[in-house]
């Protein structure tokens, strides 16, 4: 399969790493104004604008990795491309509707939101493509985006907007949460390096304890024991937090519809 990824930034080398232990299945061009990511991915034939193309070159999927920003400047140059092959936006805020005023009439285009487990394998991709996308393209999208983790096909394009702040943004709160640990670890008197390898192992144990089961009061109820130390934890902790959360999953929602304009 060929692919034209338009954009290297931390998506793009992203979607790189996990593609590259897949090169006898997938050719990739990306198109990048620096080159900067050339050197790290010396098997990956980088140009610097769509003029650099091989003339002869007829990607079957077109990969938008670029900011929503970028893409009124930098998407109607590749409109060759983009009217012909299945198109992948990864650009948050950017509905299909407008996304295909740049497709030329071409309705082969999906839209994905992922997050950063993307470079280990294991990222939840929130994906929505209208019903007429076909089976083959569907199972294409599937071929290419399925090793970078799990694609979960939406039934409405408006769940992606209202799912980002949680799938795709929810890593930085683990990663924030972890950072508070850590640093309150230090305060008692740990050296920083067994600060973080005490929160990292106490995180990966219990993101693996998730797996047995969904029911997340059972699990907290299984640690809280009553009039314990982490009911006491807990009590500080509520109903503040869940307050808290509210109020950024709001505010992330505010700033995806800025970039939707």
């Amino acid at each position: 399969m060929k692919l034209l990824l338009i954009g290297c930034g931390n998506l793009g080398r992203a979607l790189l790493k996990v593609w590259q232990s897949h090169q006898k299945k997938i050719e990739i061009i990306a198109v990048q104004p620096s080159l900067s990511a050339q050197t790290l991915f010396p098997s990956v034939q980088f140009v610097r604008n769509v003029s650099e193309l091989p003339k002869d070159f007829i990607p079957e999927g077109v990969i938008l990795a670029i900011k929503p920003q970028q893409m009124q400047e930098a998407l109607p140059s590749y409109a060759k491309y983009l009217k012909q092959s299945l198109v992948v936006s990864f650009a948050a805020g950017i509905s299909l509707e407008r996304l295909e005023t740049f497709l030329l009439g071409n309705k082969r285009c999906l839209r994905v939101m992922p997050n950063v487990a993307m470079k280990i394998g294991r990222s939840v991709n929130l994906t929505y493509a209208e019903t007429s996308l076909s089976l083959e393209d569907r199972a294409s999208a599937e071929k290419i985006l399925g090793i970078t983790g799990s694609l979960i096909w939406l039934k409405e394009e408006a769940l992606i907007e209202a799912l980002t702040p949680i799938s795709a943004s929810g890593p930085a709160y683990f990663f924030a949460l972890a950072e508070i640990m850590t640093q309150i670890a230090m305060e008692s008197g740990l050296e920083e390096s067994f600060a973080r390898t005490l929160v990292q192992e106490t995180f990966i144990g219990s993101a693996l304890l998730t797996a047995a089961t969904s029911d997340f009061k059972e699990m907290i109820a299984s640690v809280a024991s009553k009039g314990g130390v982490t009911e006491s934890a807990l009590k500080v902790l509520s109903p503040g937090l869940s307050d808290l959360m509210h109020k950024a999953y709001e505010a992330a929602l505010e700033r995806l519809k800025t970039l939707g304009k």
